[in-house]
């Protein structure tokens, strides 16, 4: 996180993404060069680029927030992304929250508040 506050501080959020972009590409054409398949599966590659679209569009908000935010806070708030991810499990998927589970949700989010505050 601390290259793209340094980044975010000398350029838009959106073109820090565009940079981003550029850096993953090279990545990716390496693997896919070296690994030769990629593979096509409709309900799989639908999700895969429903990922894509909440990574690049919570990339862009992180971005934002970086920019005009402290970048203590922001990452704070943004090491969080583990509550949703429990709570769409237990909503969406009705998987059942281990109490430990709960109790962390609502300690972790007091820490959030005692911190930004």
């Amino acid at each position: 996180m601390f290259f793209p506050k340094l980044a975010s501080q000398q350029l838009s959020p959106i073109s820090v993404l565009v940079w981003q972009m550029v850096g993953c590409s090279v990545i990716l054409l390496t693997l896919v060069i070296s690994n030769g398949k990629v593979e096509v599966h409709f309900p799989g590659a639908a999700y895969a680029i429903l990922t894509g679209f909440f990574s690049i569009t919570g990339g862009f908000l992180f971005l934002r927030a970086l920019k005009v935010g402290n970048a203590s806070i922001v990452l704070m708030v943004t090491a969080l992304y583990p509550l949703i991810t429990l709570l769409l499990f237990t909503v969406v998927l009705r998987e059942p929250m281990q109490l430990k589970q709960g109790l962390g949700a609502i300690l972790a989010l007091v820490a959030l508040v005692l911190i930004a505050t």
